[in-house]
């Protein structure tokens, strides 16, 4: 399964990672990758459940894939007309086909545990590992491909002043009336997902969103913000496919090494760890003035992204699947939904915010994640605790 999970995402991440760099006319490239994600919303309401009800885990995986191999053809003619309305099809599959999978891998995780007589939650968490190392190979080839094509098929790029590029680029000329435009968008795709968190009755759940939103934000910045204006500006756009390798080979490393060395139960010291790092590497993004001389900073920024990527892919569907044992299913919709609420969110507002703003609204979400996610482990060790002294309250 991890291989044509590797097929399939090699074309799409060398797609994605290049839509904001060279589908630039009326930032069609963003857009593109707005709709993607916004589509994966009303698929994680409507849609995920009831196909993974009636085709399967394995069906549902592979008709998504199917889609997802029509997403990629079609950008070979890129025009708004044609890409909006498949990228939204695709949207519904990465949703369906994301849950699919988080599933499917715990069930794998979960029966190996039983036949060994191991740990379930440790041996979740090791499948998860694996399985994202291989996955983020994907990365890796989809990156090289892109380089190595974008190396002997150049075409004319307008240079920019590098004064402009980075947390100073913006490509939207600050139109007030665009941003007003963006901010109702935004607010009215919320208003529906809002109301139905409302009802959720599970109050930890409500507060582990944050956590999934955040990774989905840090994704969109890096691969549709961070390429763009970071590196196509200061670079030039051959050089997205080669410094983006670096996030492909550190998070195929490291996914493995996460897998066989951080214990779950030690999950959130990691966690506080890895948030501390990006922290680091958001205010290095506010201060540096991205030259072509300072590639190595690019590829440092890019690397440990990876790094912490490993991390929360490896391990935060883990969580899911132990908070929740018994709704899984609609535990995995919900963090792809936050997840790709969050993609939704940066991709809408990727070509018409100062990329000096978008850093600062990273900074606020990674920190709205940060408080959330230390109330649930909070709450969770008070729980352990109380149900540890329950033997001695009865005696």
């Amino acid at each position: 399964m991890a291989v044509a999970f590797v097929l399939v995402y090699t074309s799409y991440n060398g797609i994605i990672n290049l839509q904001s760099s060279i589908n630039i006319d009326q930032n069609v490239g963003l857009y593109a990758l707005a709709i993607n994600a916004a589509s994966s919303i009303f698929s994680c309401f409507f849609l995920t459940n009831p196909l993974m009800f009636f085709a399967g885990y394995k069906w549902t995986i592979f008709l998504s894939q199917i889609i997802f191999l029509v997403f990629t053809a079609i950008n070979i003619y890129p025009k708004a007309w044609l890409l909006y309305p498949v990228s939204a099809l695709c949207g519904l599959a990465r949703a369906a086909m994301g849950t699919a999978q988080c599933s499917y891998v715990t069930i794998l995780g979960r029966d190996k545990a039983d036949m060994i007589g191991c740990d379930r939650e440790s041996m979740v968490k090791k499948y998860f590992a694996i399985f994202f190392s291989i996955l983020q190979s994907s990365q890796i080839w989809g990156n090289f491909i892109a380089y190595h094509f974008l190396q002997h098929n150049l075409v004319d790029v307008i240079p920019r002043d590098v004064d402009l590029c980075g947390a100073n680029y913006s490509d939207s000329g600050n139109d007030p009336f665009l941003l007003l435009d963006s901010r109702g968008l935004i607010y009215e795709s919320f208003q529906s997902i809002t109301a139905t968190l409302r009802q959720m009755k599970n109050f930890k759940q409500i507060l582990l969103l944050p956590l999934p939103f955040w990774v989905g934000t840090s994704e969109a910045f890096l691969f549709g913000v961070f390429t763009n204006s970071f590196i196509t500006c200061s670079m030039g756009v051959e050089y997205v496919g080669l410094i983006m390798l670096g996030f492909g080979i550190t998070a195929c490393i490291f996914s493995l090494i996460v897998g066989y060395v951080v214990k779950f139960e030690h999950r959130l010291q990691w966690f506080l760890l890895a948030f501390l790092v990006y922290y680091v590497l958001l205010i290095t993004m506010l201060v540096w003035r991205p030259l072509a001389s300072d590639i190595y900073i690019s590829y440092i920024i890019v690397g440990v992204s990876g790094i912490t990527s490993a991390l929360w892919g490896s391990v935060m569907p883990a969580i899911y699947g132990y908070f929740f044992p018994t709704n899984e299913d609609a535990a995995f919709s919900n963090l792809v939904l936050s997840q790709n609420t969050g993609n939704f969110v940066v991709f809408l507002y990727g070509g018409l915010l100062r990329v000096r703003t978008s850093i600062i609204l990273q900074i606020i979400y990674l920190t709205l994640a940060t408080f959330c996610y230390l109330i649930v482990e909070i709450w969770n060790l008070g729980e352990k605790v109380a149900t540890s002294s329950l033997p001695d309250i009865k005696t």
